[in-house]
């Protein structure tokens, strides 16, 4: 492995992959950046290339892979590397696609899986990071090193953990800007100008992660008894929040949903 990280492949650039990319320009400025994707970007911070003709030369042979595609385009990509002969550490951050099957396909065992979310684009990622066992530690230790940029991560000790990650984690985003809809679309329902309930909301939510942050020692049930003072308003919207544990039972569905879509993914039953 080398001591310094000189070149990243990013395989995909859509969403994430160009916010990985935008990340690690920010955080890794002089590390070169190549992307593989049907279509030309046109962005100039990146070296574009419609496929890995360019990557048969020895002269830019990339440090490390971050393979973006979705992952029904996962085998192919790999097969189609292994035949062109890319050899490189492959961290792969496809839902569901396991490491067994992509060493398989990528002829060689350097495979890794991330699963971060679109907080990339803050550096403020909530991450889970998987090697298998018995991989070298120097490579492990160099790709933790290329990914810490993107925000917080935990290292997993089973692979099928993935899928708990994959539902929590990389899609949660997802569910606090729905939350955040809606917080906002009945805050204007109820009177407010539509953007000030946008504002309210946004920075409610980022100021309840920021203090849950900022004290750990303290727990989710523990603040809402500092602002649900009895008889208040906080408790009488709570109390339509946990009647007959309705918000509980939706949070299960969608993970659990969630969960099952990446377990097919892989091919579990």
């Amino acid at each position: 492995m080398p001591k310094h990280l000189d070149s990243v492949l990013i395989i995909g650039y859509g969403t994430m992959g160009q916010a990985m990319a935008a990340c690690l320009n920010q955080h890794r400025p002089k590390s070169h950046i190549h992307i593989i994707d049907p279509i030309d970007p046109k962005d100039v911070s990146v070296c574009w290339h419609a496929d890995n003709r360019a990557f048969t030369r020895s002269d830019i042979q990339p440090d490390i892979i971050l393979l973006a595609v979705k992952p029904d385009a996962v085998q192919a990509v790999l097969q189609d590397m292994n035949g062109h002969t890319i050899q490189a550490p492959i961290i792969s951050i496809a839902a569901g696609v396991g490491t067994e099957a992509m060493m398989r396909w990528a002829g060689h065992s350097e495979v890794m899986r991330l699963m971060p979310n679109l907080g990339v684009l803050a550096g403020q990622s909530a991450s889970a990071f998987y090697a298998p066992e018995g991989l070298d530690r120097e490579v492990v230790a160099f790709a933790l090193s290329l990914i810490a940029c993107f925000g917080p991560v935990i290292t997993l000790e089973r692979e099928e953990q993935m899928h708990a990650v994959t539902a929590l984690a990389g899609s949660g985003p997802a569910y606090f800007f729905e939350f955040c809809r809606l917080l906002a679309e009945e805050g204007a329902r109820l009177g407010l100008e539509k953007g000030d309930a946008t504002t309210l909301a946004v920075q409610t939510l980022q100021s309840a992660a920021a203090m849950m942050r900022e004290n750990p020692d303290i727990s989710c049930e523990a603040w809402c008894q500092k602002i649900a003072v009895p008889g208040g308003t906080t408790e009488a919207g709570l109390s339509a929040l946990t009647k007959d544990d309705i918000l509980a039972d939706l949070v299960l569905d969608c993970l659990e949903n969630a969960k099952k879509r990446s377990q097919d993914l892989a091919g579990i039953d």
